[in-house]
């Protein structure tokens, strides 16, 4: 019998994510069922997944499967481990990856879609990218969230959760940039879900009925795919781990999420310029190539032609400050940001920011190399080709 967690999560989230892909309820009841049946079973984590949930998983699957378990050291740079262990087993196994967004992420860009099934198991609220990324095409990819394990979190964790919700906002403004840049009309049901996102944000901080924090962020998570633009937070927070792992995932996004806001509130407002200076796209890629040096290819796309013409670049900014839309919404949610904090300052209990362990070298670096790795279209490759983001470094 399903408890009232999953059945809250997976009636809300029924009509825009496969019951496929997100699967609600006790991991050790669902995870016999979640897995193909007569395949391997390969487990990754780190100690504390372990611990947490692998050893009971491993001895529930061990009687009807070949079970191999790897339990990584805690760090950032676990890649090249990570490469060693994949090539010893079979990669249509299962693999389930328990309290890691990062392994589980790697691994599916590592193994591909003809990999076996991948079955993520968060011990928190860091699922986003991963739902966003396996709800529309990806059969093969399964979040397995457990209400019981997720209401053991820490605030500092909830408030995680929190930033994530707040953070993908900033979709709303990409789309507005994106109808001008692309001239694709925004996605009414990615506006929608992220409306409905920050209602259910609400009843979760009246109510601290834990199912609408998690609704909240898979709304958010799916609304990112639905829109079709990039998210340029994202990857300013994936450098930024790799830079040195001080803080929590969400807690990055939100970080970057509030310095572009205040970035196109600047640019948009026609407050700066400057003279047009050439990405330098050779030295870039060499510097993504050493973060990521077993994906960077995967992960680089070819920056739009538009960049290395002024021209065009000077004509998007002015189509887009000509709507003033766009930079309504800007200072609108620059002016949520006191609303934020106080919010956030209660469910963190106080505690300062690790991210502010960061230089501001570090955070300018990881913003200037973000849209180098941001899939799609993003308002911020206006600042890159502006030449803003050389500045940034300096």
């Amino acid at each position: 019998m399903k408890d009232d967690f999953a059945l809250a999560v997976e009636k809300s989230t029924a009509s825009f994510i496969s019951k496929n892909n997100l699967i609600c309820g006790s991991v050790f009841e669902k995870i016999a069922d979640v897995c193909s049946a007569g395949k391997d079973k390969v487990i990754l984590c780190f100690e504390k997944g372990w611990h947490e949930a692998g050893r009971k998983i491993k001895e529930i699957l061990s009687p009807n499967s070949k079970v191999v378990s790897f339990c990584l050291e805690e760090e950032i740079c676990f890649e090249k481990t990570l490469v060693k262990l994949l090539a010893t087993v079979d990669s249509q196994s299962d693999f389930i990856i328990i309290g890691s967004e990062e392994i589980t992420l790697f691994v599916c860009d590592y193994l591909g879609i003809e990999s076996g099934k991948i079955i993520y198991v968060p011990l928190d609220f860091q699922f986003s990218q991963f739902i966003s990324c396996a709800c529309y095409g990806f059969e093969k990819r399964a979040l397995l969230l457990d209400g019981t394990i997720l209401s053991k979190c820490a605030k500092n964790r909830i408030a995680d959760g929190i930033r994530c919700v707040f953070s993908r906002k900033l979709i709303l403004v990409e789309m507005l940039a994106n109808e001008v840049i692309s001239g694709l009309t925004p996605s009414f049901q990615a506006k929608n879900l992220i409306e409905d996102a920050q209602n259910n944000l609400q009843l979760y901080l009246k109510t601290h009925v834990l199912n609408f924090l998690v609704t909240a962020i898979l709304q958010v998570s799916v609304a990112q795919t639905l829109s079709g633009v990039g998210n340029v937070t994202s990857s300013a927070e994936n450098l930024l781990f790799k830079s040195k792992n001080l803080s929590l995932k969400g807690e990055r996004e939100y970080l970057f999420y509030k310095m572009v806001l205040r970035i196109y509130n600047l640019y948009f407002s026609n407050d700066l310029s400057c003279a047009i200076y050439s990405p330098g796209i050779v030295k870039e890629i060499d510097e993504i190539k050493k973060i990521f040096p077993y994906s960077y290819e995967k992960r680089i796309c070819l920056l739009p032609t538009y960049v290395q013409n002024r021209n065009e670049v000077e004509e998007y900014k002015q189509k887009i400050i000509k709507k003033k839309e766009l930079l309504s919404l800007v200072k609108k949610l620059i002016n949520d940001f006191e609303k934020e904090s106080e919010i956030l300052k209660k469910e963190y209990g106080g505690r300062a920011y690790t991210v502010e362990h960061y230089s501001v070298k570090q955070r300018a670096k990881a913003l200037s190399l973000a849209p180098y790795i941001t899939k799609k279209t993003t308002a911020f490759n206006l600042i890159l080709a502006s030449g803003l983001t050389y500045y940034f470094n300096k």
